[in-house]
């Protein structure tokens, strides 16, 4: 029996929400035993809320206008692309960047 659609979407904002946590939660990590203090550690994960709170009511007023679906795919498409970004680990404001990207992309999945 073959998933369907609606499956399949809920798959990948399921995957795609898990993955980029696991992100946030190696990143910090990364951060504090690279010499990271208390306040960048803050700023890191305010990054990430701050965005999402302020990306959240846009993102229900995009998906009104273009459907949910096509949304919920874009967030995790951004999502995949700030994961491999991460991956790379070239500098600490590279990180803040992308804590706040992916934010935005988190808001779009839900």
């Amino acid at each position: 029996m073959s998933p369907t659609r609606q499956q399949v979407v809920y798959y990948t904002s399921f995957a795609t929400d898990y993955a980029y946590f696991a992100f946030l939660f190696a990143a910090t990590r990364l951060l504090a035993e690279t010499g990271g203090s208390q306040w960048q550690l803050g700023i890191f994960g305010a990054c990430t809320s701050v965005s999402y709170a302020l990306s959240g009511p846009l993102a229900g007023a995009v998906s009104d206008r273009w459907g949910r679906r096509r949304v919920m795919l874009t967030g995790a498409i951004g999502t995949i692309a700030v994961l491999a970004v991460g991956a790379t680990w070239a500098s600490r404001k590279l990180f803040y960047v992308m804590a706040a990207v992916g934010g935005v992309a988190v808001a779009l999945i839900y």
